[in-house]
């Protein structure tokens, strides 16, 4: 699939029966932390080749493989309040200091992916159910052209979500499909009762 540019990234936290609530669905744009780059690997799905008579004989191929995406932001810290916490399963305490403990569990997510397709017609992509980590600082001392930004990388990993039986799916604004980001978000996160 030819996509173009990232425009933004939405991340909604799932409840226990997969539905979201919507003061839980966090924007990653020009406005927040900045998406650089969605990379969803593990789509296809592993084979399995039987050997017979000197030769394969009959490749099994089904579903998919594990589906992972690394999210890479300007600066994760530009969320807003909070958003970061709650993707991550952390607490902030009274002091205002985030903590990263061993008790840690981060809750399941519904991702979608806003771009665009060689026409510029609207694309999502939706990773149905999964769940982020970070795992580095890359920290580095300034140099005569001053300090870039050291862009910052959300990790998940994906799984089936039973309501669709599916990993991830996708919506093409352009016709025949017709797909509004509406349309989409509406299966992507749907509204806790």
């Amino acid at each position: 699939m030819a996509v173009t540019g990232l425009k933004a990234i939405k991340i909604g936290i799932l409840d226990a029966n997969d539905k979201v609530d919507p003061a839980k669905i966090y924007t990653i744009d020009m406005t927040t932390a900045g998406a650089i780059e969605a990379n969803v690997t593990g789509l296809a799905p592993a084979e399995t080749s039987l050997y017979a008579s000197n030769g394969v004989y009959y490749v099994s191929v089904k579903g998919t493989g594990q589906v992972k995406l690394a999210l890479t932001v300007a600066d994760k810290e530009s969320l807003v309040a909070g958003a970061l916490e709650a993707i991550l399963g952390q607490t902030k305490g009274a002091d205002k200091i985030s903590y990263t403990s061993p008790d840690d569990v981060p809750p399941y997510c519904a991702v979608e992916i806003i771009t665009s397709d060689k026409d510029g017609n609207d694309l999502y992509m939706g990773l149905l159910k999964g769940k982020f980590t970070f795992d580095a600082v890359d920290a580095k001392t300034n140099d005569a052209n001053g300090s870039p930004l050291s862009a910052d990388v959300l990790n998940g990993s994906f799984v089936t979500r039973a309501d669709k039986n599916a990993v991830t799916a996708k919506g093409m604004a352009a016709a025949p499909d017709n797909v509004t980001q509406t349309a989409f978000e509406t299966m992507l996160f749907p509204a806790a009762a």
